[in-house]
Formats: C-alpha cells, sequence, structure tokens
C-alpha cells in the first residue's frame, strides 16, 4: 500500500490530479488541462522509464544523492518547459499558478537537496493541496489528508524521516500559498 500511495503522490501524480482539477473548478477549459497533463504528468513518466535504463537507477522515488540531483535538474527543465508552453496556449491564472509552484517547489528542492534530503513527494502534495482548497473552498477539505498519507507512506518505506516530510509539506503550502497572489491577486 506505501508503494501505491508513494506512486500515486509522486509529483507527476499531483500534477494529473491537479490540473484536471483546475479544469473542473476554475473552469479555465480544457487546452491548458491537456497541456499541463502532458508536459508535468505523461513526459515525464516516458522520460524517467527511458533514463532509469540508460542512467542506472536502482529506485526512481530514493535515488542516490548525485542521481537525485540529476533527476530534480531535469524535471526542473521540464517544468520550465511545461510553463512556457502553458503560456503559449494562453493557459488561465490558475493553471500558470500552479504550475508556477511546481517549477518554484521543484528549484527549492533541488537545492536543498543538495545539502539536506527533503520529501518531493511532500513538497508537490502539499502544494496541490492548496491549490486545490484555495480554488474549490470548504467543499474540497479532505485533501488536506493526502500529505498526511504520503507522509505515513514515505515513512513506511523509510525514505525520509518526519523532518524531512514536515519540512517538504511546509514547504509545498508555502510555495503554493506565496505565489498565489502574484498570479490570482488574493
Amino acid at each position: 500500500m506505501a508503494r501505491l500511495i508513494t506512486h500515486l503522490f509522486s509529483p507527476v501524480g499531483v500534477a494529473a490530479l491537479v490540473f484536471p482539477g483546475i479544469a473542473v473548478l476554475a473552469e479555465e477549459g480544457i487546452r491548458g488541462c491537456l497541456v499541463a497533463v502532458a508536459v508535468f504528468s505523461v513526459f515525464p513518466v516516458v522520460l524517467v522509464k527511458r533514463l532509469k535504463a540508460a542512467w542506472k537507477i536502482d529506485d526512481i522515488y530514493d535515488p542516490e544523492p548525485s542521481m537525485r540531483a540529476r533527476i530534480l535538474a531535469l524535471g526542473n527543465v521540464v517544468y520550465v518547459v511545461g510553463i512556457i508552453s502553458l503560456m503559449a496556449v494562453g493557459a488561465g491564472p490558475v493553471t500558470l499558478w500552479s504550475a508556477a509552484s511546481f517549477l518554484c517547489g521543484g528549484i527549492l528542492v533541488w537545492g536543498i537537496s543538495r545539502f539536506w534530503k527533503i520529501s518531493i513527494h511532500a513538497v508537490g502534495v502539499a502544494g496541490g493541496a492548496v491549490i486545490l482548497v484555495a480554488i474549490g473552498g470548504g467543499a474540497l477539505w479532505p485533501v488536506v489528508l493526502a500529505p498526511v498519507a504520503v507522509g505515513g507512506a514515505r515513512l513506511q518505506l523509510g525514505a525520509h524521516t518526519l523532518a524531512q516530510l514536515g519540512a517538504g509539506s511546509l514547504l509545498g503550502a508555502a510555495v503554493a500559498g506565496a505565489l498565489l497572489p502574484l498570479f490570482l491577486g488574493r
């Protein structure tokens, strides 16, 4: 069960949930959603499958530190391409806010990971929860339980400590919260 939760709530899994949620809840249309899911979810999955063999990655969810840095750096390049693609198709402000949250969280995790292991799963799921609650209102409060489920799964797998998970959750929520007024003026 812990492996399944880790897989479903990986950054690509969170993106696959958040962007369609935005299309429905924020009524921003399907074009931005399709581009976002393609660039933030589908393309990274295909890329990782190819790189796993080429880079000899044993565990994509808990790689050794130098490999983690390479994967995170490449992921951030993909996120930049995603934001440029979303701007090109005229994606709405909520979609752009979410994409920017993924990118800023990814850049911060890459920098922090050079010195200390922080949970990218926790960053992504907490940021995604903030986004969905902000646009969905009180009706979506159960999504705040997702970071707890992810934290429990990552602990059970021995991938992170409580401090790494807590720091990741705080970082993800803080990044999404800090970027919200830049895109939505709230």
